[in-house]
């Protein structure tokens, strides 16, 4: 090698080991920025704040729902229960995504026709174009997430129908499809008793047992960490604060599926042909108290709905069915036998300074104070109780409340009115008033205590507590009991009751009740008229005689 050639060749070799040193220390260099930034992303004044974001996009903690409870009928048959409900969504800017996955060019194949077609046949809600055309918008864009791809929630088997429809039969990791469970309220008998059951809203408001039982049905929800790993996917990460659901209770009510049933169809019957706006029904097991059937059934327009429980929301004033309560207090308290009598006129009378009126032509005229019971007498009523009673109106409202009129029922679904029972101490009282009172007015009173006060006399006194619910259960197994609970032991004499007795039945053997007899068994009832108020002309009318 010539000497030139040793120089020249030394320079390129000095040259290039310089660059590497240069170049070396531009990695050294790098490597010390880098392994600076680490030590500042690790344990720098923003380390905690930076972890936090970073875990946020990788880890969520999710909420795991509990399963609602079922409401049962007393034979366990199933009155309310919950059932898996699927949305359908996509993520279109999932990474996931690959044109294969929508075309086969090498056959031609448009997997997203296929689908539309197969979606279109399934839901009948748009043409297969349609549903082509909302996919491809999207899958243009790629940059939506969570987009509703189907009309409706189905249900499991519908759910399991739709994973194997084109695209989505890759499964969900593959299509960026996102499948969100949910559960749907749905009752196996239709309306019946539906606004007994009741229902909850997402805003927990609600009515009936599901709204009066809600923290119990709802039972406690859990909680897992989720760990993000392609696209919407996320998998559960085992953590110690990790925690399962529990799932609500059952509730067995008191409720007979068959005898609901005929209240039901019944109840709707005689709203058609009485042309009533509403109606209500309820049957209740004497000893205990238990309600067998609530049927409650509201004329909107052209179409009966049952969307309010009159039974325990509907103040009114009963009429003649109050004059029980009436031919009670004048047999234990103002010492009356069944055999006073009373002159009822020819059915208009001055009582007090009031005109008062029979539905009868013609009157009633001299008739036993069981006579005025068995034809609902108001001048008999009225006459009775102002005779006994015009000096100390105060007694007769005292001895109408210890009939347990005015008792909280403190019923097991929430909501129900509380009577009205006014006296003389009330701004509205007047001597018309006491004449009312006598015959089932002035006193504001709702269906259910009613029943609750002739399921009294039924039970030899012993007015019981309403109950609709009998048990809570978890898994069939009885969590809680409840038992029937007494709110008066003894709301009048045995002497009274055998003659009230007596008077229930003339109303059916003697009185307005007449229809009711049969070959079979016998019934002891009260007929009910209600006057109407109207505030026009500020006075009461009286319809045509009513039913039991």
């Amino acid at each position: 090698m010539k000497p030139n050639q040793q120089i020249d060749q030394k320079s390129a070799n000095d040259k290039m080991l310089k660059n590497m040193r240069n170049t070396f220390l531009v990695f050294l260099l790098l490597g010390i920025f880098v392994i600076f930034q680490i030590f500042a992303i690790q344990f720098g004044p923003d380390s905690d704040k930076l972890r936090s974001d970073a875990d946020s996009l990788i880890y969520k903690r999710v909420t795991i729902k509990a399963s609602r409870g079922n409401i049962l009928a007393r034979d366990e048959r199933v009155l309310a229960t919950s059932i898996p409900m699927y949305e359908f969504r996509m993520d279109f800017a999932s990474d996931a995504l690959v044109d294969s996955l929508f075309y086969n060019r090498r056959t031609n194949k448009n997997y997203v026709k296929e689908l539309a077609d197969s979606l279109s046949s399934m839901f009948g809600d748009a043409s297969s174009a349609v549903y082509e055309n909302r996919i491809l918008n999207h899958l243009n864009r790629k940059s939506e997430r969570y987009v509703k791809i189907i009309p409706r929630r189905v249900n499991y088997t519908e759910m399991l129908r739709l994973k194997n429809f084109p695209i989505w039969k890759n499964g969900q990791r593959k299509t960026g499809l996102i499948i969100i469970p949910s559960t749907k309220r749905i009752l196996p008998h239709g309306s019946m008793a539906s606004r007994t059951i009741g229902n909850v809203n997402e805003e927990g408001k609600g009515s009936g047992l599901e709204i009066s039982f809600n923290e119990e049905l709802s039972g406690k929800d859990g909680n897992s960490i989720m760990r993000k790993v392609s696209g919407s996917f996320r998998v559960p990460e085992p953590d110690e604060s990790n925690s399962e659901p529990i799932d609500g209770l059952d509730i067995v009510t008191t409720l007979d599926i068959d005898v609901q049933d005929v209240a039901d169809a019944s109840l709707r019957r005689q709203i058609l042909e009485q042309e009533a706006e509403w109606g209500t029904a309820i049957l209740m097991e004497v000893e205990t108290g238990e309600i067998r059937a609530m049927a409650n059934i509201t004329r909107r327009g052209n179409k009966l709905v049952e969307d309010y429980n009159h039974a325990l929301g509907q103040l009114s004033e009963p009429g003649s069915t109050m004059k029980l309560a009436s031919l009670m207090v004048l047999l234990e308290d103002a010492g009356m036998s069944l055999n006073d009598t009373i002159d009822t006129g020819d059915g208009s009378e001055k009582v007090n300074g009031y005109i008062e009126t029979d539905t009868r032509r013609g009157g009633y005229g001299l008739q036993s104070l069981k006579g005025v019971f068995e034809h609902s007498s108001n001048i008999g009523f009225a006459k009775a109780v102002t005779e006994h009673y015009n000096s100390n109106p105060q007694r007769f409202v005292d001895q109408l409340r210890k009939l347990g009129l005015d008792k909280d029922l403190d019923f097991q679904i929430k909501g129900a009115a509380q009577t009205k029972l006014y006296g003389p101490d009330s701004k509205l009282w007047s001597k018309i008033s006491f004449n009312k009172l006598s015959y089932g007015y002035f006193i504001y009173i709702t269906p259910l205590h009613v029943l609750t006060f002739y399921n009294a006399v039924a039970n030899k006194g012993k007015m019981v507590a309403p109950m609709i619910v009998s048990e809570l259960r978890s898994y069939g197994n009885t969590v809680k009991s409840f038992k029937p609970r007494t709110i008066v032991d003894k709301i009048c004499s045995d002497k009274t009751l055998a003659d009230v007795h007596t008077c229930l039945k003339g109303v059916v053997t003697d009185g307005t009740g007449a229809l009711l007899q049969n070959d079979y068994y016998e019934i002891a009832c009260k007929t009910g008229t209600a006057q109407v108020y109207n505030p026009e002309t500020k006075s009461y009318k009286n319809p045509r005689d009513g039913s039991c």
